[in-house]
C-alpha cells in the first residue's frame, strides 16, 4: 500500500469477506494474514456466518423464483434508471451464474454494480463479454457503469449537505483485492488504454 492509498476500512474488509464464494477457515486465514488489525472482527463474523448456515425453514421453488423475478421486473419498470440497468435486475441466483460465467468472485460484480470501478481500466475484451452476459450493448454497459447509482441519486435529493460520492477505483485493484489470479487480472484490465473510456 502506498502512502497515497486510502487506508482500508473495517466495513470494506467485512463486506469483502462476506462476498467470498467460500467462507471457511482457509478464507479466514487469508483475511487475517492480510488484515491482522481486524482479526477479532473477522473471527466473530465467521462465527456468526457459521451459526446462520443451518438449513432454512423453506426453500424457494422455481415458481417462487419466477414470481419474485416478475414482481421485481414490475417494480423496476416504474423506475426508468432501474429499467435501463440490467445489473439492478439481477437476482442472487442470476448474480451467481454471472459470476461463474465471467469466472469472477461475486465481490467484483458487487463493485461493478455499485459503480465503484473506473470503466477505462477494464479491457474491451472484458466489457464485450460482460455486455453479452447481460444481453446489452457495450455502449449501454459503459453508460450504466459510468452513471451514478440509484442510492447516490436518491441521497442527492434528500439532503441539505452535498453527498459524498464513493471514490472509484482501478479495476486491477478490485480484482487483486478479490484474490483473482494475476494472469487473469492481466487479461481483464485495459492494456495501454485499449478502450479509452471513462
Amino acid at each position: 500500500m502506498t502512502s497515497e492509498d486510502k487506508p482500508i476500512e473495517l466495513d470494506e474488509v467485512l463486506e469483502s469477506f462476506m462476498l467470498e464464494e467460500v467462507i471457511d477457515l482457509a478464507t479466514l486465514n487469508r483475511y487475517v494474514n492480510e488484515y491482522p488489525q481486524f482479526a477479532t472482527e473477522l473471527i466473530d463474523l465467521l462465527r456468526e456466518v457459521s451459526c446462520m448456515k443451518g438449513k432454512p425453514d423453506y426453500e424457494l421453488t422455481e415458481s417462487d423464483e419466477l414470481l419474485v423475478r416478475d414482481a421485481w421486473a414490475a417494480y423496476s419498470s416504474t423506475t426508468p434508471a432501474a429499467k435501463a440497468d440490467p445489473l439492478a435486475l439481477l437476482q442472487p441466483m442470476e448474480l451467481n451464474k454471472l459470476a461463474s460465467s465471467l469466472q469472477l468472485p461475486r465481490q467484483v460484480l458487487a463493485a461493478l454494480r455499485e459503480r465503484r470501478v473506473i470503466v477505462a481500466s477494464m479491457s474491451t475484451k472484458f466489457l464485450d463479454s460482460f455486455a453479452k452476459e447481460l444481453a446489452c450493448s457495450v455502449s449501454a454497459l459503459i453508460e450504466i457503469l459510468s452513471s451514478p447509482t440509484a442510492a447516490e441519486r436518491a441521497v442527492s435529493h434528500k439532503s441539505d449537505v452535498k453527498p459524498q460520492v464513493a471514490e472509484k477505483v482501478d479495476f486491477t485493484r478490485v480484482l487483486q483485492d478479490a484474490g483473482v489470479d494475476p494472469s487473469r487480472v492481466a487479461d481483464l484490465v485495459a492494456s495501454g488504454g485499449d478502450n479509452g473510456r471513462n
